[in-house]
């Protein structure tokens, strides 16, 4: 079970702001699947996206596979995007107790 599973805006935005340490303070470890890991690591602004390699070369940020697709796919049909999708059905199969996510 993972404490904390967090979609990308919520830890990139961080990431920009040089405060990304607030996350590990508050939480731990924290997990995101594949598909935020690959929109992190798109992150356009260099000293973010090292900030977010840094962590998870540290070690408490950390990247999960899905063990079912099936969840996320049918999210995705209800107008969520993939990371959005995958955050929400790690949390459920991780029984996480906290989703960082910035959807209503």
């Amino acid at each position: 079970m993972w404490p904390a599973i967090s979609n990308t805006s919520p830890l990139t935005n961080l990431a920009v702001i040089g405060r990304l340490e607030l996350v590990r303070d508050q939480l731990g470890r924290v997990a995101v699947p594949e598909a935020v890991w690959r929109e992190m690591l798109a992150l356009p602004h260099e000293a973010g996206r090292e900030a977010l390699l840094a962590a998870g070369h540290a070690g408490w940020l950390v990247v999960l596979p899905l063990r079912s697709p099936a969840l996320a796919q049918s999210l995705r049909l209800s107008g969520l995007d993939e990371g959005e999708s995958e955050a929400i059905a790690l949390a459920v199969e991780s029984s996480a107790t906290l989703l960082l996510i910035d959807e209503k």
